[in-house]
């Protein structure tokens, strides 16, 4: 089961047990948010692991690697960030 089916499986069951009134008929962006996290993660993390390693170490890129003149970076949730 993927994220988007488990939150409206949480969406339908929540509603089922709510009053006609309290139902929530939208899904909020809010509820994407840690999954697409995890999606950013696992593929910078499958992609760019050597990358990745290195700015974890606080040490640079390699030269070779295209995403040196992106002048990357790990943001404080550990995603990789480029700019």
């Amino acid at each position: 089961m993927n994220y988007f089916q488990l939150i409206c499986n949480n969406i339908f069951l929540s509603n089922c047990r709510k009053p006609k009134a309290n139902k929530q008929s939208t899904i909020l962006s809010t509820r994407f948010r840690p999954g697409s996290k995890l999606l950013c993660e696992d593929s910078t993390t499958n992609s760019y692991a050597k990358e990745m390693r290195n700015l974890v170490r606080k040490q640079e890129v390699a030269a070779i690697s295209f995403l040196k003149t992106l002048h990357p970076l790990i943001d404080k949730e550990g995603l990789l960030r480029v700019g």
